[in-house]
Order: structure tokens, then C-alpha cells, then sequence
């Protein structure tokens, strides 16, 4: 995870009709501050997994410099708000 580098994210969804779908990335050991970000639904033409139903949402953002601590871990929340619930997958970002 380079901090203040531009990163692409993609999210592929299959079998979830999403209305949103958000990305924050945040400190493990230390709060950095709330900056979730939303991802844009591209066009079925574009999305490799179209022709099985599925949707594609991408975006681009970055982790912030930690002063404190260069191995800073960070954890990645990704949100998908369907209709019907909100589901929250939290992964941990090697930073080394």
C-alpha cells in the first residue's frame, strides 16, 4: 500500500444488485479520519462478467503518510448497499 499514490479499484459483483458501493480505507492501530469514497458503475459493455449478470464498480483513491509510524497498517471497507442490506467486507492492506 504506497500512501499518496493514486490507486485503482475495481469491485465486481455478481448475484447482488448493489444501489452503492463505497471504499474507505482506515487505520488499524491509529485513526487517520473517515474519507470513504464512492465507486462509479461503469457500463455492462465494459464489465468482463456482464453476460453472467454481474456489475462493475470502480474507483481511485489513496492511503494518507502516517508521521507516526511507516508501517502503518491499514484496513480496507468496502460497502455494498442493496435494496434489501447494507454488506461490509473488512480486509487488512500489507503495507511492507
Amino acid at each position: 500500500m504506497p500512501a499518496a499514490e493514486l490507486l485503482d479499484i475495481a469491485v465486481d459483483l455478481s448475484g447482488l444488485e448493489a444501489e452503492s458501493v463505497t471504499m474507505e480505507f482506515i487505520g488499524r492501530d491509529m485513526h487517520m479520519g473517515l474519507m470513504p469514497f464512492t465507486l462509479q458503475k461503469i457500463s455492462e459493455e465494459s464489465v468482463d462478467n456482464a453476460s453472467a449478470g454481474g456489475e462493475r464498480f470502480v474507483g481511485e483513491s489513496s492511503v494518507s503518510f502516517c508521521t507516526v509510524d511507516n508501517a502503518m497498517i491499514w484496513l480496507g471497507e468496502l460497502k455494498i448497499e442493496t435494496k434489501e442490506a447494507i454488506h461490509s467486507i473488512t480486509f487488512e492492506l500489507d503495507t511492507s
